[in-house]
């Protein structure tokens, strides 16, 4: 039986605005409930985002990809690449 964990999912650079989150708050975030294991590209996908490597991901401090494993509940911060060269 697969463990149920709650991540905090928190939207930067006009993503919530490209997902039409009408109901989005900036300072807690959407909190999802989901079963343990799952890829955090799965989670993306049920809020519409596409081309999920244009996106930068992170969680603790690290960088993470939309392949990895969610085991544990944890914030996620999402980026778009901004800046140049």
């Amino acid at each position: 039986m697969s463990k149920e964990i709650s991540i905090n999912i928190m939207f930067f650079s006009g993503i919530d605005r490209e997902l039409n989150l009408k109901e989005y708050d900036f300072e807690t975030g959407i909190i999802v409930n989901i079963k343990s294991g799952t890829r955090l590209g799965n989670v993306l996908k049920n809020f519409g985002l596409k081309k999920l490597s244009r996106y930068h991901y992170f969680s603790n401090g690290e960088r993470i990809t939309h392949f990895t494993r969610l085991k544990f509940s944890r914030e996620i911060s999402i980026l778009k690449t901004s800046g140049g060269g």
